[in-house]
């Protein structure tokens, strides 16, 4: 959301984010971009972090009496439902994912009474916003499930600039792969982004084609369990900073994005996605959410949570460099056509404009 909101800045609009104190990084906040920042103050316990999110947030956005609100999720759609009651600004949520299903399916919620007030707040947001903005097509039924009328699909971009080049030489010589095959994971490392069964698909990769080292660039929770079923095949970078993800992606011949989501309103259309098509690499990609209409054109896809179907895509593309370079071209391709951040900056700026003049 600051990619958009630093890029409607450029173009003359003003922009106001309010950023919860307990994930903000320093250099976000105090960044010069021309976005004016409002810290609300969260308290760090977990009873009480949701409702101090939204009082505080409530607190700082009163005085922005501008044209539109923008929330970011449906659980923070309940802070624009509130300022829209007091203030009677028009109010737009851009939803990436059913919340409560996502608690569900990594394991934080399993109260039933959690759940249900969960459900809850994502009618009350849906409900009552003007205008939802889905991350990609797949959420549309979950969001009519929910009363929604008006739905703009914009997706998220990619960064054709920076990841148009890349030292891939640094990368092979820094972890000693000069001469291999790499197969590549960049994200988080939590159940839906599905890097496990990569994990358990790394042994069969390295047997069928001698050589080759699969990379895991990032961290998360089930990252021990990685660890463990990749074995010799694997090698792990942690996490590094996102200046440095173009030369990971670089060095690699073929990336993977192995989502395996248990909700089909978890949407897997990351930032990834697109930093993946920008590098021009292969890419292999399971079949979940919006994926095979977003990108299938430009990915080999394989069935979600199969390690055996994820190893041999892989090993099709490692043993045919013709292939890697024609869905490298397509994805390159397809970044720029439809991908682009300025281009889906255009569109959001016009529906945020279009609901804030409407009657």
């Amino acid at each position: 959301m600051l990619e958009f909101a630093r890029r409607m800045r450029i173009r003359g609009v003003e922009v106001h984010a309010i950023l919860p104190s307990f994930s903000i990084p320093r250099r976000e906040v105090h960044s010069d971009d021309g976005i004016r920042r409002h810290v609300a103050r969260v308290v760090p316990l977990p009873r009480f972090s949701y409702p101090s999110y939204v009082l505080s947030s409530l607190v700082a956005g009163l005085p922005l009496s501008r044209s539109a609100y923008l929330a970011h999720e449906v659980y923070t759609g309940v802070i624009a439902a509130l300022l829209k009651l007091v203030t009677g600004r028009k109010t737009a949520i851009y939803v990436v994912d059913a919340q409560t299903d996502l608690k569900i399916g990594r394991g934080m919620w399993k109260s039933r009474l959690l759940i249900r007030i969960g459900r809850l707040i994502e009618f009350l947001s849906v409900r009552n916003a003007d205008l939802l903005i889905a991350l990609d097509p797949s959420l549309e039924p979950y969001l009519r499930e929910l009363g929604a009328v008006r739905i703009v699909v914009v997706s998220y971009g990619s960064n054709l600039e920076m990841f148009s080049t890349g030292n891939a030489e640094r990368i092979r010589e820094r972890h000693r792969l000069r001469g291999m095959k790499v197969v590549t994971y960049a994200g988080g490392m939590e159940p839906h982004h599905g890097a496990q069964y990569l994990g358990r698909a790394a042994p069969i990769i390295a047997e069928k084609c001698p050589g080759t080292k699969v990379m895991f660039v990032g961290d998360g929770p089930v990252r021990p369990e990685i660890e463990r079923t990749a074995g010799t095949a694997g090698i792990f970078v942690g996490w590094v900073p996102y200046s440095d993800v173009p030369d990971y992606l670089a060095a690699s011949d073929v990336l993977v994005i192995p989502a395996a989501p248990q909700s089909r309103y978890v949407s897997v259309i990351t930032t990834k996605v697109f930093d993946y098509l920008a590098s021009g690499r292969a890419v292999v990609a399971t079949d979940v959410g919006g994926i095979r209409e977003a990108v299938g054109e430009a990915c080999l896809i394989v069935p979600p949570g199969d390690p055996s179907s994820l190893a041999e895509a892989v090993t099709v593309l490692l043993n045919d460099k013709n292939l890697r370079v024609e869905l490298g071209a397509r994805g390159r391709r397809l970044a720029k056509e439809k991908f682009d951040w300025n281009l889906l900056t255009d569109k959001l700026i016009g529906a945020l404009k279009g609901l804030a003049e409407a009657k």
